[in-house]
């Protein structure tokens, strides 16, 4: 891309909206050294992930997005994969919310876990 090597980045069903439904997408590794390029792909392709729970948090309105970083606790995590799963089922099965939390409902493994939702 423009000279530079790139990263092949897969997108996960959930979130293939966001991006017209592609089901990968090029990113640049802002190099042309396939040295650099493969030591630096996985931090390309863990920024991409990141920025795309960002958009979807984002576009449900989501107003506890925490940091994602290794030092941003697991249940804060947690709640917001929770919370981008059932975004991701309501826009891939179109259905209702009710729909989308009955099928959440039965994949929490603790009444704790709906809690924090």
């Amino acid at each position: 891309m423009r000279g530079k090597q790139t990263v092949v980045v897969s997108v996960s069903a959930q979130f293939r909206h966001l991006y017209g439904c592609l089901q990968s997408i090029l990113r640049s590794t802002g190099t042309i050294c396939p040295r650099i390029a493969q030591s630096g792909h996985q931090d390309v392709a863990d920024n991409f992930a990141i920025d795309t729970i960002y958009v979807l948090a984002t576009s449900f309105k989501n107003k506890n997005i925490p940091d994602l970083k290794p030092s941003t606790s697991n249940d804060q995590k947690v709640v917001l994969k929770t919370s981008c799963d059932l975004y991701s089922v309501m826009i891939m099965n179109s259905g209702t919310a009710d729909q989308a939390m009955t099928e959440l409902f039965e994949t929490l493994t603790s009444p704790e876990e709906a809690l924090a939702m």
